[in-house]
Parts: C-alpha cells; sequence; structure tokens
C-alpha cells in the first residue's frame, strides 16, 4: 500500500524539488531514479544544502534561514545551539512540534536534540550543559499579510483552499501574485477605521470611555481591583502620563490597571498617512512601515491624555521592566467596508471591517446591504436604453402609493427638471416616478447586466436601492460606466505557481503596458473615436476608413510597446517584473462583455460628473484636479454615505 514517510533525506530532496508530492507507485520510482542519480552527482554536504533550504518548518516556513528569522528574528548563520538544536527537531512533526503553538512540546523535542548532539560527540559536556541552560525566546509573529491585509489575504486563502483542496492546499509551497497595491490598501484600512470612529464619536462612542481629572486618580485604581493578568486579556485602563519618543513620531503612553503597571507604544494615523510617498521600493517602505517594524506598535486614530480610561487588549508582560505591553482595544457598534478595482478589473483594495482580529467576516464581499441612492445610476441607465436623454423631463413630485409614502431628503420638492439634475439633486421621488414610467420589471432584468447575482425585487422602492446587493456588485456594475460600458469580472489574482514553479492560474494574458504607453495608446483610441464620430455626422457611414474625404490623422494609432511575458515564467522573475513598477497594467485575459452600449456609458459618465460638479457630491470637486471623478451620493438624516466612480487614463 501507498504510506507516507520512510523517504531518505535525497529522495526527499527529489520530491520537494523536482517532482510533486503525490502519493503513487509511479512517482515513487521516479523518486528512486531520480535519487540514485542525485547520490552520484551531488555530495552529502550539497545535498543537506538543498534539503534544509527547502524542508518545511512549521508556520508557513520553508527552509531554515525562513524559519530563523520567523521564530527568532534573525538569520540563520546568526542563531545559538539551543535555536539551533529547536530548528533541528522541527522537521520530524513541524506543526506539532511547532514552539509558537506548544512551546513545551517544542522544547522538550529539543533537550532530544541536544541528547543526541552529546551522544555522537557533536557537544562536549560544558557545550551541552551551556545550550541546555540558554533561555530562547521565540518573537511575537510578525505576519505583514495580517496587518497589510488582513481580509484580502483570509480571501485569497479561502479561494486557493476551494480550488486545490484542503490537504493539498496545508501542503503548501505555492507562491501567489496578487492584484493588491499594498500602499492603496493600508490607506484604505485608515480611511475605513476614521470614518467608523467618526461616527462613532459624534453618537458618543469614542474609544474614550470617560475622562477624570488628577484628583480622581486614587480612587479610580482603588475601586478597580485588578489581579494578574494574561496575554490577549481585555481591560480597562487608567492614561497617567504621555510622553514622545526623542526623534521619532513614536509616543509611549503609561497605564494602570489596579496596581499593574501598563506601556502603549502607538503612532498617530496622521503621521503615518502620507508614509508611501518616498521614492524606495514598496518592499522597503512596507518593511519600514511603523506597525509592521514592531508588532507591539500601536496605530491611534485620536490623541490619548492623562485621564482618558480606556480599554486595552494585553500582548504580554516584560519580567524584566515589571510592565505589561498593551493595545488599544476598540469594538464599534458601527462597521463600514471598501472595494476598490481598476477598469480592468484588478481588485487594488478591499477593506472587510473595523478590525479582522475582533470580526473575520468580510462586509466587502459577504454582507448585503440596500444600497440607498447609489443604485440609481443603474435605473437612470435604464431610463436612457429606454429612449430618455439627459435633458428628458421629469417630476419631483409627491407620490403615494398605499402605505408607501417616499420623500427627499430634505423634504422639499423641485417640481419639472431634467434627468440629470434628478441624478445631481439624488431627487428620490423623481426616481421614483422614473421607475414607475419605464417598469421596475424591466430594471431588475436590466441590473442582471453589471454582474449583480443577489435577488433584485422588481417593486417601485428599486429606484432607492431596497433590494440588498454586496458592495463588490455596485464596485462592478460602476466600472461599467468606467469601461465603456463593458462588464469584467474583478480579478485578485495575477499569477500563481506551484512548487515546481509551473503556472496554475494566470490573469495576465501574455501582455503589460508601461504606463506611458498606457497612456499614449488611451490617447490615440480617445482621438482615433472622435475622428470617426466626426465622420459619421458627416454622413460618411460606409466604409470610412477607405473614403477619400475620410477625416484622416497620421499616428492614430498607438504603438503599444508590449513585452512578452514568456521569459517571466519562473517565480523569482515575475517578482523582478512587478518590483519594476508599483502598479504594472496588465491586459486582463478577461476584457468582459458589452453590458450597456458604449454612448450610454458615455452619457452617464457624463451625468455622474454632474453629481461632483453640481450635485450632491460638490465636496469631492476638488479630486477633478487629479482624474475626472463621477459619483452617487445618498444622503439619509446626519450620515452620508458614497459611492464614487473614479475615472483616470
Amino acid at each position: 500500500e501507498i504510506i507516507r514517510g520512510g523517504s531518505t533525506i535525497t529522495q526527499q530532496v527529489t520530491k520537494n524539488i523536482v517532482l510533486s508530492p503525490e502519493r503513487s507507485f509511479s512517482r515513487k520510482i521516479k523518486e528512486a531514479i531520480l535519487a540514485y542519480r542525485i547520490e552520484k552527482n551531488l555530495s552529502k554536504q550539497e545535498i543537506l544544502y538543498l534539503y534544509l533550504n527547502h524542508i518545511y518548518l512549521g508556520d508557513g516556513s520553508y527552509g531554515v534561514d525562513a524559519a530563523s528569522r520567523d521564530y527568532f528574528g534573525k538569520p540563520v548563520h546568526e542563531i545559538n545551539v539551543a535555536e539551533a538544536a529547536l530548528l533541528a527537531g522541527l522537521p520530524k512533526r513541524p506543526e506539532y512540534y511547532n514552539p509558537r503553538k506548544n512551546l513545551n512540546r517544542a522544547m522538550e523535542r529539543q533537550k532530544t536534540v541536544l541528547s543526541i548532539l552529546k551522544d555522537t560527540g557533536s557537544l562536549d559536556e560544558k557545550q551541552y550543559e551551556d545550550a541546555m541552560n540558554l533561555e530562547v525566546i521565540i518573537i511575537p509573529k510578525r505576519n505583514f499579510n495580517d496587518v497589510i491585509a488582513p481580509y484580502f489575504v483570509e480571501f485569497i486563502r479561502k479561494h486557493i483552499e476551494d480550488m486545490l483542496g484542503t490537504q493539498e492546499f496545508l501542503n503548501g509551497g505555492y507562491k501567489i501574485f496578487t492584484t493588491l497595491n499594498t500602499s492603496l490598501n493600508l490607506k484604505a484600512q485608515m480611511a475605513v477605521r476614521n470614518g467608523i470612529l467618526e461616527l462613532e464619536r459624534r453618537r458618543g462612542r469614542g474609544e474614550v470611555i470617560k475622562h477624570i481629572n488628577s484628583n480622581e486618580y486614587n480612587t479610580y485604581l482603588k475601586s478597580v481591583d485588578e489581579g494578574k493578568l494574561e496575554p490577549n486579556n481585555v481591560t480597562q485602563a487608567l492614561v497617567i502620563k504621555i510622553e514622545k519618543l526623542q526623534d521619532s513620531n513614536i509616543y509611549r503612553a503609561y497605564l494602570k490597571a489596579g496596581p499593574n503597571n501598563i506601556i502603549l507604544k502607538y503612532i498617530k494615523s496622521n503621521d503615518i498617512k502620507n508614509y508611501d510617498t518616498d521614492n524606495t521600493s514598496s518592499e522597503t517602505r512596507l518593511i519600514n512601515y511603523p506597525p509592521l517594524n514592531d508588532p507591539e506598535l500601536d496605530v491611534l486614530y485620536r490623541d490619548l491624555k492623562p485621564g482618558d480610561i480606556i480599554n486595552i487588549k494585553i500582548l504580554r508582560f516584560d519580567e524584566s521592566n515589571n510592565i505589561y505591553l498593551s493595545k488599544l482595544y476598540y469594538e464599534p457598534a458601527a462597521q463600514a467596508a471598501l472595494f476598490s478595482m481598476d477598469i480592468n478589473g484588478f481588485v487594488r483594495a478591499m477593506v472587510g471591517g473595523y478590525d479582522f482580529d475582533q470580526s473575520q467576516f468580510n462586509r466587502a464581499i459577504q454582507a448585503k446591504r440596500q444600497p440607498g441612492s447609489s443604485f440609481k445610476p443603474i435605473l437612470y441607465s435604464s431610463a436612457l436604453d429606454k429612449g430618455y436623454t439627459a435633458t428628458t423631463i421629469v417630476y419631483d413630485v409627491p407620490v403615494v402609493m398605499k402605505e408607501w409614502t417616499p420623500d427627499n431628503y430634505d423634504e422639499s420638492y423641485l417640481g419639472p427638471i431634467i434627468l440629470k439634475k434628478a441624478l445631481a439633486k439624488s431627487r428620490n421621488l423623481a426616481s421614483v416616478r422614473l421607475i414607475l414610467n419605464i417598469g421596475p420589471r424591466y430594471v431588475a432584468q436590466y441590473a442582471k447586466r453589471f454582474g449583480f447575482e443577489s435577488e433584485l425585487n422588481p417593486y417601485p422602492s428599486l429606484a432607492l436601492g431596497g433590494s440588498e446587493t454586496t458592495l463588490m456588485e455596485m464596485v462592478k456594475a460602476f466600472n461599467v460606466f468606467a469601461n465603456g460600458g463593458r462588464y469584467i469580472k474583478p480579478k485578485f489574482i495575477y499569477r500563481m505557481y506551484d512548487r515546481e514553479g509551473k503556472i496554475i492560474e494566470d490573469n495576465t494574458e501574455g501582455l503589460y503596458f508601461t504606463k506611458e504607453d498606457a497612456e499614449e495608446a488611451n490617447r490615440n483610441v480617445k482621438r482615433n473615436n472622435i475622428i470617426k464620430n466626426i465622420a459619421k455626422d458627416l454622413g460618411r457611414y460606409d466604409d470610412v476608413n477607405n473614403s477619400d474625404n475620410y477625416l484622416v490623422e497620421k499616428k492614430l494609432t498607438s504603438k503599444f510597446y508590449t513585452e512578452e511575458l514568456s521569459q517571466y515564467d519562473a517565480p523569482d522573475k515575475f517578482l523582478n517584473l512587478l518590483r519594476k513598477s508599483t502598479d504594472v497594467p496588465f491586459v486582463n485575459n478577461d476584457m468582459g462583455k458589452q453590458a450597456i452600449s458604449p454612448e450610454t456609458a458615455y452619457i452617464m459618465n457624463y451625468m455622474l460628473q454632474g453629481v461632483v460638479n453640481e450635485g450632491t457630491a460638490t465636496r469631492a470637486k476638488f479630486l477633478n484636479d487629479k482624474a475626472p471623478l463621477g459619483c452617487s451620493f445618498h444622503r439619509f438624516q446626519s450620515q452620508t454615505g458614497n459611492r464614487c466612480l473614479g475615472r483616470k487614463r
């Protein structure tokens, strides 16, 4: 029968580097043949070198150097004998002996390894005793992915596991290059958190539970009888003192929870919001990004001051200083999400909520909510295809339907207005009358062209976003307007390689453009379309390109400097390509389908820009300096929710 284990180190090198990890008789025979050839051509030292650089050592680490950096925070050539023995004990059962999951079990295994080293003469008695007495410190997990984009990473993890199967996924070894823009996603997380906290503060639910003056400190601390705190415990603490560390933007807050001394290290969000503006590489920026550089450094979105009482989460106890290290803990009552993709369908940022540690529910793709007035552009687009124009008169006057009496957000009526103004001013009553005229069932069916998978009820309330959808569905729909009427599915992965370096998922089409070439190509295509439209207006519909009277301009077609990606088949070479630019404009291999006509998309873009220029989104007008912007805003009481369509290049 086919069983696990029983391989020599050479056979394991063959399996991990040359062959696949499948279990079959044919693979076992190939493994034996290749192992024999490797033994004949490589020394034992060279084979061991290959083995140690590819073996799995738990915690997602392959190779001893990766494991050393993960567990000890230093390269393998800097570790001591005690640490080396711990690593040497892991290959037998990497996750079982994982020191982060069970340190006692890992240390027992380490002692066994040290005993073997002494018995075989690799360590003398003194070296053995010294190694046994050395303290091994496992550093806090530094998972960049969890800090930069936890919701995105979890989505990718689930996608890969569903595609490969759980067992193959756990075996690992895959290299995945995603479409995420790390700088944008970090800003997106800040925007979501700031937005939630601002809303919470307006409703009297800020991070600070309450504030007391210095005369009340002792009374408060006596009333809080806190015993010994444990890691991951959440407790209330009083801010005693704030100090800024010299020559840095890092602050240290001294806290008290009963008799316990606590430190909260943090950096203000204002100090890092423009962090990615250096000319350094993306990788360098991320490594030096404050929360990543120090796992115990927090990001606070407000100023703390002595006398504030806050909730904190204990990280660990620092015995040398007799103090606890902590992070701010806050559970908001409100939530938010953000989803961003470019016109090619590549997802650039995704934030599913306030804090992934508190809730893994991804509100960007899982939560179904009523989209409100952001659904109106779908309705107005359907009206254009029914023969309406941007200047068609609609009526913003009261509507009463049995027990349903919709109203405008400002409870006023504008009477007869043009369609463009009805959208710009987000007039509910004009929109309800519009859907009654063209038919709710028609609008619900029309919306399917935009990729809606959620059920849209064919009722008049659909005009006001009364049917639940996901945020991702709304972004996909708005992308149709930005993309000349074409519907494109979101793409989260550029390329995925297996352990042998074979491409198993590719969304790069085999071509990419430099940023300058993409911009030139876009300008030329637009210029070409303008000339064709002028020719048509002059009555030259047939064979306009060959007509003697056709308006001709030289160099209408872009050279489209392209480069075959075949030379980037290997993962390391593909990574080098990505490092050439922070935003390589790949061509999506799924260019989508024509959902609505280009003419309808053009008119809708014009109308959506009116929302910014003269409607309910004038606060965003300054962004037109960066790129033409179209929005659909909706207001309800004191809240303003918005869905914006950014059109660049």
